[in-house]
């Protein structure tokens, strides 16, 4: 490779993930001084009210006409002002203390700022070390060119994949929570339907279709999401088949649920028929749901995978 700027560019490669490895350690060294740097000032604080109040009370104490007659009365006056200075001294001198590592901790994080800013641009050198090097070899050498090419097409190919996967992921999640929303208010309604039952009065049947109205406005949210969760999951290229809740059979009960006509007992039927009917959804639904994370993992590995050959192939390229 007489002539090419491979070799110096691996030297400015070397050079700049040593700058990126030190950027990144003196990044994780500033997040952990600023932590102790928060936690320092409310010492600080905390030690300033203390000396104030100890000073305050020497000073009070000293002033005190009432004060000095009582402790001299039992001629304790000298040790009881000298206590309270001396108090007051100590309250001092853990306020300096404070103070002092404060500052300390705070020039500390000016010099790790000062030896960030030297290496502040360190990735973006990488990268373009990188994009330059990556356009020489696919123009000067056809099959590593064809190695990167296609690694490079499997990684955007996995890119949109995870897009599906994440929206649909998404909209999942959203019907999830509305069928456990609606089933928290169809076991509310069940239990004032019972007790309604056994002679609960006019207030347990308000509650009792409160609740019921509740529940109808969830499901109905939930077959709205299903439906989205449906759309999204044809998207998706899965390994394995996903199990996903059939929104066309799904119980739409709000409305017979309010006929005027039907018994109490074929109200707390239909209560019963319907949360059997949320909980199959919601079982279907979290099976989905978790058969979507392990895709995404799997998928985010083989990710990773392909990027760090793509790295190693022209970080190492001429090396």
């Amino acid at each position: 490779m007489a002539g090419s700027p491979i070799g110096d560019w691996n030297v400015q490669l070397q050079q700049c993930m040593q700058d990126l490895e030190w950027k990144r350690k003196r990044e994780r060294s500033l997040a952990r001084l600023e932590a102790d740097i928060g936690k320092q000032r409310e010492v600080v604080e905390s030690s300033f009210r203390r000396f104030q109040r100890e000073e305050e009370e020497a000073k009070e104490l000293a002033a005190s006409m009432f004060s000095q007659y009582w402790f001299k009365l039992f001629g304790k006056w000298e040790d009881r002002l000298g206590t309270e200075e001396k108090e007051a001294a100590e309250a001092k001198l853990k306020y300096d203390a404070a103070s002092d590592l404060l500052s300390r901790l705070e020039k500390e994080r000016e010099e790790l700022a000062s030896e960030l800013a030297e290496v502040a641009d360190a990735d973006l050198r990488l990268d373009s070390l990188k994009r330059a090097k990556e356009s020489w070899i696919r123009e000067h050498d056809a099959v590593t060119a064809a190695e990167m090419e296609a690694l490079s097409g499997r990684i955007g190919e996995i890119g949109a994949e995870l897009r599906e996967i994440g929206e649909a992921e998404r909209a999942g999640e959203q019907a999830k929570q509305a069928l456990l929303r609606a089933e928290d208010r169809l076991e509310s309604a069940k239990n004032w339907g019972t007790y309604d039952m056994l002679g609960g009065g006019m207030i347990a049947t308000a509650i009792k279709r409160g609740r019921m109205d509740e529940a109808s406005d969830h499901i109905h949210e939930a077959q709205y999401h299903l439906r989205r969760f449906a759309e999204e999951l044809k998207d998706v290229r899965m390994t394995s088949e996903v199990g996903v809740p059939q929104v066309e059979g799904f119980l739409s009960f709000a409305d017979y649920f309010f006929d005027g006509f039907i018994s109490d007992w074929m109200v707390q039927g239909r209560i019963r028929d319907s949360l059997d009917s949320v909980g199959s959804h919601l079982d279907k639904t979290t099976e989905a749901l978790q058969k979507l994370r392990l895709q995404r993992k799997s998928l985010e590995g083989e990710e990773a995978e392909k990027r760090s050959r793509f790295d190693r192939i022209v970080e190492g390229y001429g090396a």
